[in-house]
């Protein structure tokens, strides 16, 4: 869940990527450079959306619908025991704690959002490649 991407291989395998999008025919290059503007995320957007939301919609707009679930399903647990129950209960300090682990939790996120949109751009290039591969070409090079 929080394995951190290593930059270096992360920009080899973009590299080794575009080695392979660059023999691609003209047409299907142009074709697949159209679908790829679509397909990839901007690691400013990740971090405005994890900045201003917090829990979930970053992993939302990476596609990690499961993520997104879990880290909405604890904020608005841990909402709801905060505000409908007395303050100085124990289920509000719970959802005071609840709060805290999402945060901490999603701290790698932010700390390295270019890391993790630069992984997932790199999964979807390959992904949208695989559609423009002869089927015979074995391109041990794709992440």
């Amino acid at each position: 869940m929080f394995s951190l991407p290593d930059r270096q291989e992360l920009e080899e395998q973009k590299s080794s990527l575009e080695m392979v999008i660059s023999r691609l025919p003209a047409e299907d290059r142009c074709d697949f450079r159209r679908q790829q503007a679509r397909a990839l995320r901007s690691p400013g957007v990740f971090a405005l959306l994890l900045w201003l939301f917090g829990a979930g919609a970053h992993h939302l707009y990476l596609r990690q619908y499961w993520l997104a679930g879990f880290d909405i399903s604890i904020a608005l647990t841990a909402i709801g025991l905060i505000f409908l129950t007395p303050i100085q209960s124990t289920s509000a300090v719970i959802g005071g704690m609840m709060l805290i682990s999402i945060v901490i939790m999603n701290l790698p996120y932010f700390l390295f959002a270019r890391r993790y949109v630069l992984e997932f751009n790199n999964r979807e290039t390959a992904r949208l490649l695989l559609q423009y591969l002869p089927e015979e070409n074995n391109y041990p090079e794709l992440p």
